[in-house]
């Protein structure tokens, strides 16, 4: 799905800020960035240096103030929220930080969640979710609801939903 020999993510010029009151907040200012297909990388800084607001500009979560965003080759910052959202599902895998599990669903139905939304058929969605729990080892755990969980497994089911 990403273009030949291009970036699978591309960040060009791109500058994002928040008010706080009274205060304006510039999180970035003339990011670039090219993310490889398969490219592994390791985003760091201290507190308030931006990575957070890079990660949601880069998940299509928010939108940048100035600047471009490419996704597998196709321009996002003129995308509408239901554009940006369906991207998002079909194109993306995001581990939040707080990994953003549905109490009330099961860890199955946490990671089926996303292929349930794609009109994914039931049958070929149960045998993904089972394959991928396994992957995480948690196969034992499908049934369970996510506060039944410890925090290294609820990441794991959160990687194994994003991985999905």
């Amino acid at each position: 799905m990403s273009p030949q020999n291009g970036p699978v993510l591309r960040l060009s010029g791109v500058h994002k800020h928040y008010q706080l009151g009274a205060h304006r907040i510039d999180a970035l200012r003339g990011v670039d960035l090219d993310v490889q297909a398969g490219e592994l990388l390791a985003l760091t800084g201290p507190s308030g240096s931006g990575k957070s607001t890079l990660l949601n500009l880069c998940g299509l979560i928010d939108t940048p103030d100035a600047g471009d965003i490419e996704l597998n080759g196709q321009p996002v910052n003129a995308l509408d929220e239901t554009a940006r959202t369906l991207l998002r599902r079909d194109a993306l895998g995001f581990v939040f930080q707080n990994f953003n599990l549905i109490p009330v669903m099961t860890v199955a139905e946490n990671v089926d969640y996303p292929l349930f939304l794609a009109d994914v058929p039931p049958a070929e969605r149960r045998a993904r979710v089972a394959a991928q729990l396994a992957a995480v080892g948690l196969a034992e755990h499908a049934h369970h609801r996510p506060d039944a969980l410890s925090g290294g497994q609820r990441q794991r089911v959160a990687i194994a939903r994003a991985l999905i």
